[in-house]
C-alpha cells in the first residue's frame, strides 16, 4: 500500500477552475488524488512519482447516472470523487 497523505481545501463551486488547477499542482508534487471526503473538503492524495494529472469537477444533479459515467470511462477518465449533491471529479 503505497502512502497516503490528507489535504483540506475549502472551495466553493464557482471555485471549480481553481480547484482543478490546486489538484494539478499537488500532482506536480507527487500527490496523485484518489479520494474526497464527502462535503468534499478533504482529499486523500497516494504519493507517488511527480506528474500532470488534469482533474476535473463536473455537476451532474442526478449523480451521474450509469450512461453518463460510462461515456467518461470508455473516454479513459477515472472517477477519482464522488461528493453527494452530484459533484463528481474526474
Amino acid at each position: 500500500m503505497k502512502d497516503a497523505v490528507w489535504k483540506c481545501k475549502l472551495w466553493w463551486a464557482w471555485q471549480d477552475r481553481e480547484h482543478e488547477e490546486w489538484l494539478t499542482a499537488q500532482s506536480r508534487r507527487g500527490l496523485h488524488l484518489r479520494s474526497v471526503s464527502m462535503l468534499g473538503l478533504l482529499h486523500r492524495f497516494e504519493v507517488g512519482a511527480p506528474g500532470e494529472i488534469s482533474y476535473r469537477w463536473d455537476f451532474q444533479s442526478d449523480g451521474g447516472k450509469r450512461d453518463y459515467r460510462q461515456l467518461f470511462n470508455d473516454a479513459g477518465w477515472k472517477l477519482v470523487g464522488d461528493v453527494p449533491g452530484g459533484w463528481l471529479c474526474w
